[in-house]
């Protein structure tokens, strides 16, 4: 991407939406599929659903047969997980403890920190912070450079995150660009956590979003993001949908201008 201009960036990014719903419309005449018509695999539309093997995580997906789960896993594989973990965390009673425990998986601490990296020190320069002790909030880890397993505990963290802090008001903007193959699916998930108002009070007093930031800055997401599929987007492009929500932005505002 760093090849690219902003502009660049934008255009492609609305170019690729275009043709998926383009590819979309080839396949299905115009008709909108829902993950629940039929076999996931073999795309066709079934009257009797109640003999298809439905997939074990999800619950949603079905499938002819094992055949064809295999065969489709690659592409339902992220919107699995999207799914799976927005059902999940509709059922937690304990959502201020499930937002700390998310934060410290995202480097969050109570102390001071060293940050030596050369990514994370210039992101702490960018924002006047010169250390070499930083806040404990600041996002401590050069994602790019970090292991696997790493990167993919801060992107399941993340997208957790969003799924506890995501209201009405975004998930209005973000369904549009939910996995393509759960248009109606998602009108069956929870707009929004009962204590959503409240937990993002309570990240926000936390520094949560000053953390989401100094993560941002490694990699700022433009506009067009909110253009890609969420289970497209990655551990940066799900940082920007959070940054979008109104309570998180405006406390980042808040914080520039002070």
């Amino acid at each position: 991407m760093l090849d690219k201009t902003y502009d660049q960036v934008c255009e492609d990014a609305g170019a690729a939406a275009e043709a998926r719903l383009v590819e979309h419309f080839k396949q299905h005449g115009g008709d909108v599929w829902t993950i629940g018509s039929g076999c996931h695999s073999c795309r066709q539309k079934r009257e009797d659903v109640g003999r298809l093997k439905r997939c074990v995580k999800c619950d949603a997906a079905l499938f002819c047969d094992r055949e064809c789960q295999v065969s489709a896993w690659p592409a339902h594989k992220a919107e699995c997980c999207i799914i799976t973990t927005f059902k999940r965390l509709i059922k937690s009673d304990n959502f201020e403890s499930k937002l700390a425990s998310l934060l410290e998986t995202l480097t969050f601490s109570t102390c001071l920190k060293k940050v030596e990296e050369p990514m994370t020190a210039g992101v702490a320069s960018s924002i006047g912070m010169n250390g070499p002790m930083l806040p404990g909030w600041f996002f401590a880890v050069d994602y790019e450079q970090a292991p696997k397993e790493q990167q993919k505990a801060l992107y399941q963290a993340a997208l957790e995150l969003y799924g506890l802090l995501k209201d009405d008001e975004c998930w209005t903007r973000d369904k549009e660009s939910f996995p393509r193959s759960s248009y109606t699916l998602i009108e069956s998930l929870p707009h929004a956590s009962p204590a959503t108002g409240k937990l993002q009070e309570k990240f926000v007093e936390m520094n949560g979003h000053l953390l989401l930031f100094s993560a941002w800055l490694q990699h700022p997401e433009p506009p067009a993001t909110q253009a890609i599929p969420l289970e497209d987007r990655g551990f940066f492009g799900v940082v920007d949908s959070l940054l979008q929500i109104s309570t998180l932005r405006d406390g980042v505002d808040n914080f520039m201008q002070t």
